[in-house]
């Protein structure tokens, strides 16, 4: 795919952790994690996504990277939408999100 933007156009950047407050979420992270990585990858325009254990206990560094703030935003939706939410709800996020357009 070819991308039509223009040269100074920026993509969406998504840096951060999450932490889980005990090892029971934890555990409900590393179970659901795996598919909201794999459906998160299999979105239009989400050019990276990764999620990795952080050296602090009980935390993950997310990094993730989108063509636009549109297919930034229609993740969000997705994921707001998915069993990943109800868990996520149950972290402390910490994240610096740059190149949004609104």
């Amino acid at each position: 795919m070819t991308d039509t933007r223009p040269a100074d156009a920026e993509n969406v950047v998504l840096r951060g952790t999450l932490t889980a407050p005990d090892a029971q979420v934890a555990t409900l992270v590393e179970t659901h994690m795996p598919l909201h990585v794999e459906l998160s990858l299999a979105e239009p325009g989400c050019l990276h996504f990764e999620v990795t254990p952080a050296a602090a206990p009980l935390t993950w560094e997310l990094s993730e990277r989108f063509v636009d703030t549109a297919a930034f935003r229609a993740h969000q939706a997705r994921g707001a939408a998915s069993e990943w939410a109800t868990v996520s709800a149950l972290l402390s996020e910490d994240f610096r999100i740059t190149g949004l357009t609104d």
